[in-house]
C-alpha cells in the first residue's frame, strides 16, 4: 500500500498548499518558500493518513479522507501563524522579534523530520 497511500497525500498536499499560498498571499508565515510548506502539508498528511482508522470512501484501495483531515489540520495550524498586513514601517522591536523567529527553523527541521520517520513506519507497517 506504499504507491496508493503516497499518492493520496500528495494530491491532497498539493492542493491544500496552492490554496493555502493563494489565499494567504504575502502574510505567509513560512517564509514565503512554497516548497517547505509543501513538504510539512504532505509529511503531515502521509502520517496521519497512514496510520489513522480507514474513514471515508475509498481510491485505489486507500480511503482518502484521513489524509485530506491530516494536511487541513496541519495547514490550518501554520495558517494561524499568519501575521496581519501592517502599513507602518517596521520598528527596533519588529526587527529584533523577527530575529528571534528565526530561532524556530530547528523546530521546523526536527517538526520535518519527525514527519517523515512517521510517515515512512506507517506506509511499511
Amino acid at each position: 500500500m506504499f504507491f496508493p497511500e503516497f499518492l493520496a497525500a500528495l494530491v491532497m498536499a498539493l492542493v491544500i498548499a496552492a490554496l493555502f499560498s493563494a489565499f494567504l498571499g504575502d502574510r505567509r508565515p513560512w517564509g514565503g518558500g512554497f516548497l517547505w510548506f509543501f513538504l510539512i502539508i504532505f509529511f503531515g498528511a502521509w502520517a496521519i493518513g497512514s496510520w489513522a482508522t480507514p474513514l471515508g470512501p475509498a481510491w485505489m484501495g486507500v480511503t482518502w479522507v484521513p489524509f485530506l483531515i491530516g494536511g487541513l489540520v496541519i495547514a490550518l495550524l501554520f495558517a494561524a501563524l499568519a501575521e496581519p498586513r501592517v502599513a507602518a514601517p517596521r520598528t527596533e522591536a519588529q526587527l529584533e522579534a523577527e530575529a528571534q523567529a528565526a530561532t524556530v527553523g530547528f523546530f521546523f527541521w526536527l517538526l520535518l523530520l519527525i514527519l517523515v520517520v512517521l510517515a515512512l513506519t506507517g506506509a511499511i507497517t
